[in-house]
């Protein structure tokens, strides 16, 4: 059963990264950005009520332990040279506290996208040579961190 479900998650996310891809290239990619509070940027296909969440998420520990749900499923850097990430269930006791996106001068980008009420946050450097993921999803009518993959090397 485990197996099934990681096969769904694995086809699901390739599905995901098939559709951002030909939307990027088509240069179809265009949601118009919405300014709030404190200079954060989102794009418009989200929920209204996914922002109050991602803005006490990334401000209020407390918060962002009980809306992350653990042990959480991501990846992160491998420990083998040969692979660039293996999977990990992260756990509450070792998390690291995440906290408001900072550009750092326009080194890091980020967007959103949202697909079948998945809202998925891609943060990016160095012209995308490292990105990192955030999904949320909503359960019990909450938002919920449900994958994070850490900063990590592509290619």
């Amino acid at each position: 059963m485990q197996k099934n479900i990681i096969k769904f998650l694995a086809f699901f996310l390739a599905i995901i990264c098939i559709i951002f891809f030909y939307k990027k290239i088509q240069g179809n990619y265009n949601n118009i950005p919405v300014e709030i509070e404190h200079e954060v940027v989102y794009e418009s296909a989200l929920p209204d009520d996914f922002y109050p969440f991602y803005d006490q998420y990334h401000t209020d520990s407390l918060f962002q332990l009980e809306r992350t749900v653990f042990p959480l499923k991501g990846l992160t850097r491998s420990s083998d040279s040969t692979k660039v990430a293996e999977e990990i269930m992260w756990q509450k006791k070792d998390w690291i506290l995440h906290r408001p996106f900072d550009h750092q001068n326009g080194t890091f980008e980020r967007n959103f996208t949202n697909f079948g009420g998945i809202i998925s946050e891609h943060i990016s450097a160095n012209q995308g040579l490292f990105t990192l993921e955030k999904r949320y999803a909503k359960l019990n009518d909450q938002w919920h961190l449900i994958f994070y993959q850490e900063l990590l090397m592509n290619g």
